[in-house]
């Protein structure tokens, strides 16, 4: 199972600062990002500026599974998915029609689908 990497935080911050200061408002940001918030030591946790969602979301930015309830995007790894490290976040333009998680072992994570719609 991943662990928290100090690695991440610079990693975040680069992204943030890329798409801060890209001027284009449709934006759509995914990958395996590696993290899982509640992996997070408890010493880290008051640190507000290591935390994806709350990066993401000064930006603007939505997580596309966040109205998920029965399954929180739980994506690897793929035989049994535990930790959820996958994520797809848009900008404001798109409206999220719908978020799922595909069970397939094609990889060693299941992969995120997000349905958008943008006018």
């Amino acid at each position: 199972m991943p662990t928290c990497k100090m690695d991440v935080i610079p990693q975040a911050n680069e992204i943030y600062r890329i798409l801060n200061s890209d001027p284009n408002p449709l934006k759509i940001l995914m990958g395996d990002f590696n993290w899982d918030e509640k992996q997070v030591p408890v010493n880290l946790k008051p640190l507000p500026e290591i935390r994806f969602l709350s990066l993401f979301e000064k930006l603007g930015l939505k997580d596309t599974a966040a109205s998920l309830q029965e399954n929180p995007a739980k994506t690897y790894p793929a035989d049994n998915p535990q930790v959820r490290l996958d994520y797809i976040f848009v900008s404001p333009a798109f409206k999220i029609l719908k978020t799922r998680v595909i069970s397939s072992k094609a990889s060693d994570h299941q992969p995120l689908v997000a349905d958008l719609y943008i006018d």
